[in-house]
């Protein structure tokens, strides 16, 4: 519980999945403040970071490909996420319940956002995805539920479907 930051280095190619909604490999650390993975790492699993209540700084290294269902849920301090112009998949709830998260920006290599992504961020303003994101069709269900400071998002050209809910009332943005 005295953790404050973890270094995971160069060599290390992921971070193994919390087992069926259980707790991911650093959840319990109450007061982790700061993370910076390695670009080694490919995959950050289910659950990773969840509930890490006090980390307020994520450093991704370019590599980084998946971030996991849940990955930094409950993660309530965090401002802002890096992420770095490898990934490709931000996986269901992966930043659910981030109420400190104010903006993101999504690069154009992600081809796939999970249901409630960045659902319950209460002080996300702006979101965008950087260059045409070719291969991201979908905005799903939930994925901005209860974002009310939402006042700008930048979609890219290549989505064709908003999912029912994937803003709902709580999302008063002033330019899509």
């Amino acid at each position: 519980d005295k953790v404050k930051k973890i270094i995971i280095q160069e060599g290390i190619t992921g971070i193994i999945d919390g087992n069926d909604g259980a707790a991911g490999l650093f959840y319990g650390l109450y007061k982790l403040e700061e993370a910076e993975i390695a670009g080694s790492v490919k995959n950050i699993g289910i659950s990773a970071f969840a509930g890490c209540n006090e980390l307020k700084t994520v450093k991704l290294g370019n590599g980084v490909t998946k971030i996991g269902n849940h990955t930094f849920a409950d993660c309530y301090n965090i401002k802002s996420i890096n992420l770095p112009p490898s990934v490709e998949e931000i996986g269901a709830t992966a930043f659910f319940c981030c109420f400190g998260l104010e903006s993101v920006e999504i690069p154009s290599s992600v081809n796939t956002i999970g249901k409630g992504a960045f659902n319950r961020c209460s002080s996300l303003s702006y979101v965008k995805f950087s260059g045409n994101n070719p291969q991201l069709k979908t905005i799903p269900e939930k994925t901005f539920r209860e974002c009310s400071a939402l006042s700008a998002i930048v979609l890219p050209p290549s989505v064709k479907n908003i999912e029912e809910g994937a803003f709902d009332k709580e999302c008063y943005y002033k330019s899509v």
